[in-house]
């Protein structure tokens, strides 16, 4: 799932995970726009599915945002806190438990669109089927 909009709180960067809120955009596309992919996530396998992400089309208009500890997103290209009002994308899962918490296994910030990884390894976690 592809969501995207600004960082609206400080949140809590540390570990065992970073977590903070996003104000979600009014009007995402249908699916993932055109991002450039990790190198981690590059595999047709992983690249695809990511790229064909249908976009969010649930109740929430904000989302908390649950990734990686800075040490793990330092070293996939992240070094420091998101700023309030930052632009983010990502594509990732809703929690079972909580429709209001995203995990992305991809995220994208600033106006530069800044890819980075959040699955451990090189591929994803589970190939789910592609969207039709």
């Amino acid at each position: 799932m592809y969501v995207a909009g600004v960082v609206s709180s400080e949140g809590v960067w540390g570990n065992p995970h970073s977590l903070f809120d996003v104000t979600l955009a009014a009007d995402l596309p249908a699916r993932t726009p055109k991002l450039p992919i990790p190198k981690e996530l590059q595999d047709p396998e992983d690249s695809r599915r990511v790229s064909a992400a249908p976009s969010y089309t649930g109740q929430h208009k904000k989302l908390q945002i649950i990734i990686a500890p800075p040490a793990w997103s330092g070293k996939w290209g992240l070094g420091r806190a998101l700023k309030v009002g930052e632009r983010f994308q990502a594509v990732g899962y809703i929690n079972r438990s909580d429709d209001g918490l995203f995990r992305p296994v991809v995220f994208w910030y600033g106006d530069d669109a800044v890819p980075v990884n959040q699955v451990l390894g090189n591929t994803l976690p589970v190939r789910a089927p592609l969207p039709r």
